[in-house]
């Protein structure tokens, strides 16, 4: 039987006919379909023998593809969608405490913070949050002396460098914002030894130098400084707002707090973990420092700046200050909370006299100084955009 489409390359021809259903049975024979196998059968019709059936048991070969698509889907709830547009949109007019939504944990350590309020000489005493599951397990001693006697090294070869680091160090001794170990002041339960160094900022086409001291460093196996410590809660408030709002202002009015850190007396009971290593200076009659080849210990009175807890105890006692004085000073209670970032204070105004505004802020200014008697941060150095 000849079939309807023999498998012939030279008499295929494209399709051009679809034959329905419905005209199926005036082309179809009513003559018996031939089987050529058990799953095959060849049905007559006008056209010649339609091959149907089952192929499964020919011999065919053929080339799969397989095309393979990952979709992923993400979904957001449509509540946190439109918290996050709120969220923008009120960025910069949102207050400073309706941001602040502080775990369990963070809010019991602010709460001891302010529970441990004590002022010794108009200065904030505070306390370094301790974690209780970490102690401190060495002194960090042998690493400290091992990086005191390395750098030391490095500074004796150059003369600047060395004036400029011994004059920092001597600045710490003369404030009183570091003071000599005596043998009989030890704790030994928390008694740590802090590495420090130089490190060079240029400003202005202008190298400053600024001593470093390294909580994070430990002996092997054994924790930091750092590591012991709470990191406490961010006070912070959110830059971007506080940039947006000094950029929408006419006038711009910027300070920085001078050693805003050491401002804040450290507790007697904390000061043998902020121990380092420096030589026995004095002065001469002359009024010439001298500085001997003695290595004697010395440890901070004040709050150091590279405790992973420093930026929180100052920014607690920055809005503590505020809320103490909320009622007498409420403008600068407002921008002590929302315009201050660590210690540096940034404020635009649409209107008014920028010269009387900054002595108004001014911890030299006559409506602050009632503040001082309790606890304040000097900033010297006041800028503004207009000089009236």
């Amino acid at each position: 039987m000849k079939l309807a489409d023999p498998d012939d390359p030279l008499s295929s021809l494209p399709i051009e006919i679809l034959i329905g259903a419905d005209f199926y049975w005036n082309v179809m024979h009513s003559d018996a379909p031939v089987k050529p196998s058990d799953s095959l059968a060849l049905v007559p019709s006008s056209f010649g023998g339609i091959l149907s059936g089952s192929r499964s048991h020919a011999t065919v070969s053929f080339n799969p593809t397989v095309h393979s698509i990952n979709v992923d889907t993400l979904t957001h709830e449509l509540d946190n969608m439109v918290r996050n547009f709120w969220n923008l949109e009120s960025i910069g007019i949102q207050p400073i405490q309706e941001k602040l939504k502080l775990s369990t944990h963070n809010a019991e350590l602010l709460t001891n913070f302010h529970q441990s309020f004590k002022i010794i000489d108009g200065r904030r005493v505070i306390h370094l949050p301790w974690k209780p599951e970490v102690k401190l397990t060495s002194s960090n001693y042998d690493t400290a002396i091992r990086r005191f006697n390395s750098w030391t090294r490095r500074i004796h070869a150059n003369t600047e460098l060395k004036q400029k680091y011994a004059k920092q160090m001597q600045d710490y001794i003369d404030k009183k914002q570091v003071e000599a170990v005596l043998k009989d002041t030890q704790n030994e339960v928390r008694l740590f030894y802090l590495p420090h160094h130089a490190v060079k900022k240029i400003t202005n086409e202008e190298i400053k130098w600024r001593i470093d001291f390294d909580a994070s460093s430990h002996s092997p196996g054994h924790p930091s400084l750092n590591d012991a410590l709470e990191a406490g809660p961010n006070l912070l408030p959110d830059i971007l707002a506080m940039l947006l709002r000094f950029r929408l202002s006419k006038i711009a009015i910027t300070s920085d707090g001078s050693q805003a850190f050491l401002q804040l007396i450290l507790a007697n009971e904390d000061r043998d973990a902020t121990r380092f290593l420096w030589y026995k200076t004095e002065y001469t009659s002359d009024g010439n420092l001298c500085i001997a080849d003695e290595i004697v210990t010395y440890r901070f009175t004040r709050l150091p700046f590279g405790l992973t807890s420093s930026p929180f105890l100052l920014s607690a006692s920055l809005r503590e200050l505020a809320t103490m004085y909320k009622q007498t000073y409420p403008i600068a209670t407002k921008h002590i909370e929302n315009n201050t970032y660590m210690d540096d204070f940034v404020i635009g105004r649409l209107v008014g006299t920028p010269n009387r505004y900054c002595q108004t802020m001014s911890a030299k200014g006559p409506r602050t100084s009632p503040s001082r008697r309790g606890k304040s941060v000097h900033c010297p150095r006041w800028n503004r955009s207009r000089s009236e």
